[in-house]
């Protein structure tokens, strides 16, 4: 029984927990830098107001300026309107532009003396007022010249705070536009790697569900041979049981009467039995050894025309009635170095096959070539052959064609074969059309036949007529 899995892969829960953690990490990243982008704004929303009171303060000194100046040249007073309604400003705005530079020390300290200045200048101006409207062009020159040098140094300061203030927004929409940028970079990164660990748990979940599948198929490939095993050991044991019980009691019967030809025959009939009893029992223990990897190939140098020979000796022994067994050589040399009794059990293997499922007066071919690279066995009949479309799983263990009706057999001899031949690092291969008989051809290169290789326990790879590769 084939345990199917019950649960996903840890590498699932893994995943999904980092995917989870980067999604908390993410989320984290973009809540802080939210943050730091309101309070980066509000730095630059703050300094662009300490900017537009500069200017403010600037613009108000010019328009007293100005209204001073129209004053003194024609001597209406109108002109000094502006210069009083700025007289009550200034002072206002000095105080609000202090209080927005509360964080900035040096700063604050410098609008601190330009207020100094600024009292100055509007005390020089108080001054004048006091005294005669009248001026002279060369008082008005001196006033003009005086005031100008004030009102410079005043603009000189400004300009140091202002330039100051512009810096630090410059450098805090650069940190912005960078703070942004990372922010973004970080959250693409996030956003492909969640991407990248969902892609890869998607995959992960898909080839879990397909290996539960291939578990619960296997699983019942495994029953059906399990039930084709009982049954097909069912039917093979009981019928030689049955002829061996059957015709021991007419043993007994015939003794009796002393009718010794009905002996020898039903005597016949039971090591008939006896046989095909004791070719099962070798499949199942073979196919048991191979599994457990009990077999090795034992490599050695023998003669391969004359272990075949021998082999079509035997093999004539149990032939039906008028079929032929032919042997041909091609090659120069004789001797190889495989295994010689996995050589001699395949072909004795494929052999009886060939009899079995040949008809009488068949002729059966046994053909071997040697070339400097590598060396064929080649087992043909003209029998039954295979349905094309049960070719595919004619190497499966327990596997019969439905075509062979009551022939007997296991359905264990060609997936040996095909395990003898991968023990040698050989290839296997075959070609069959129905009721036109089959072809069965064992390769092995010369170049590799003096390594030994174990042949491991496990399922066989899908197998495919005419490629049938040695090697697992």
């Amino acid at each position: 029984m084939i345990n199917s899995p019950r649960t996903l892969p840890k590498s699932v829960y893994i995943g999904c927990s980092i995917s989870v953690l980067l999604v908390i990490v993410v989320g984290f990243l973009s809540l802080y830098t939210s943050e730091k982008q309101k309070e980066e704004e509000f730095r630059i929303e703050h300094t662009s107001l300490i900017m537009g009171e500069l200017d403010h303060v600037q613009n108000l000194i010019m328009d007293m300026e100005t209204s001073r100046r129209g004053f003194r040249g024609t001597g209406d007073i109108t002109y000094l309107e502006p210069y009083h309604q700025s007289l009550l400003e200034v002072p206002l705005t000095l105080n609000r532009l202090k209080a927005l530079l509360n964080d900035s020390p040096l700063q604050k300290a410098r609008i601190e003396n330009l207020e100094i200045k600024i009292k100055d200048l509007l005390g020089f101006w108080a001054g004048l007022d006091t005294g005669t409207i009248n001026y002279t062009r060369n008082e008005i020159r001196t006033l003009t010249k005086e005031e100008n040098k004030r009102t410079e140094i005043i603009r000189a300061g400004m300009r140091e705070v202002y330039w100051n203030e512009k810096t630090v927004l410059e450098q805090l929409k650069e940190s912005n536009r960078g703070l942004r940028q990372r922010t973004e970079l970080a959250i693409a990164i996030g956003t492909l790697l969640i991407l990248g660990i969902v892609s890869i748990l998607v995959s992960v979940v898909i080839r879990a569900f397909r290996n539960r599948v291939e578990a619960f198929q296997n699983e019942h490939e495994m029953n059906e041979q399990k039930s084709a095993f009982i049954t097909l050991a069912s039917h093979e044991f009981r019928t030689p049981l049955s002829s061996i019980q059957l015709s021991a009691s007419l043993i007994e019967k015939y003794v009796e009467q002393f009718n010794s030809s009905n002996i020898i025959k039903h005597a016949a009939r039971i090591k008939v039995a006896v046989e095909h009893l004791t070719t099962i029992l070798d499949d199942f223990l073979s196919l048991e050894r191979l599994e457990t990897g009990k077999v090795k190939a034992v490599f050695e140098s023998f003669d391969l025309v004359e272990t075949c020979k021998e082999v079509q000796e035997e093999m004539e022994l149990i032939a039906k009635p008028h079929q032929s067994i032919i042997y041909q050589h091609s090659g120069i040399n004789t001797r190889i170095c495989l295994d010689k009794n996995l050589v001699k059990n395949a072909l004795i293997n494929l052999i009886s096959n060939a009899i079995k499922y040949s008809g009488d007066d068949t002729l059966i071919r046994i053909s071997t070539i040697i070339t400097p690279t590598d060396c064929t066995l080649t087992v043909s009949d003209n029998g039954i052959g295979i349905p094309e479309i049960e070719q595919k799983n004619l190497f499966q263990p327990f596997f019969r064609a439905g075509n062979t009706g009551n022939i007997p057999g296991t359905g264990l001899g060609l997936n040996i074969v095909l395990r003898y031949v991968r023990l040698m690092n050989g290839d296997l291969s075959f070609e069959s059309k129905l009721n036109q008989g089959s072809s069965f051809t064992l390769t092995f290169p010369l170049s590799q036949t003096s390594i030994a290789i174990e042949d491991k326990p496990g399922a066989l790879s899908d197998l495919k007529p005419n490629v049938i590769q040695g090697t697992p």
